[in-house]
């Protein structure tokens, strides 16, 4: 986590998280030529008033750890605010457009197998979620929903912004030299 920031207040988000209305959405951005991959996700309240997000870059990386990455980002977020969350199990409405990635979510340590790609990070991301006090209640979105030419559900609206987060903290790893 090179990136973590928050609204200036989060107790809003935290009565949000605990009766089950905040979102939590993930992306991931990977440039396979620098094999240089990044991740962002967010917890926001549903109005958007109140959040915490934040995100990182990693070099040998794939887009499927990109994904993964922002998976994780959120359980490590929710698990360092476990002792201020009632532990009445609320679902967090966890979004993001890795569709194979999200569903790891609700994997059990009884499914893992070592023959699994990226077993290392997913095994991290089953524990994390497994511990919280909360289960999440998955949402798949479709990525680059920016160009569609419709409105966008407010999930989308997120992902889109995650997607740009995720582009713009990969830019900033120093191996990350884009043709122009």
């Amino acid at each position: 986590m090179d990136y973590l920031h928050s609204s200036d207040k989060i107790d809003q988000l935290l009565e949000n998280i605990n009766s089950g209305t905040a979102l939590a959405v993930s992306d991931g951005s990977y440039y396979p030529y620098e094999k240089i991959g990044a991740a962002a996700w967010i917890i926001t309240a549903p109005d958007e008033t109140q959040w915490i997000k934040g995100g990182g870059p990693k070099k040998v990386q794939s887009a499927y750890r990109s994904e993964v990455g922002g998976l994780v980002g959120i359980a490590v977020c929710l698990t360092s605010l476990s002792s201020h969350l009632n532990h009445t199990e609320p679902p967090i409405t966890t979004a993001c457009d890795g569709l194979s990635a999200l569903k790891k979510v609700h994997a059990t340590k009884e499914m893992v197998k070592p023959s699994w790609k990226h077993v290392d990070l997913l095994t991290g991301l089953i524990d994390l979620f497994e511990n919280l006090p909360m289960k999440a209640r998955l949402e798949h979105v479709l990525g680059h929903q920016d160009d569609v030419g419709r409105p966008l559900t407010l999930l989308e609206r997120i992902n889109v912004r995650m997607d740009s987060i995720a582009k713009t903290i990969a830019l900033t790893h120093p191996n990350l030299r884009l043709n122009n």
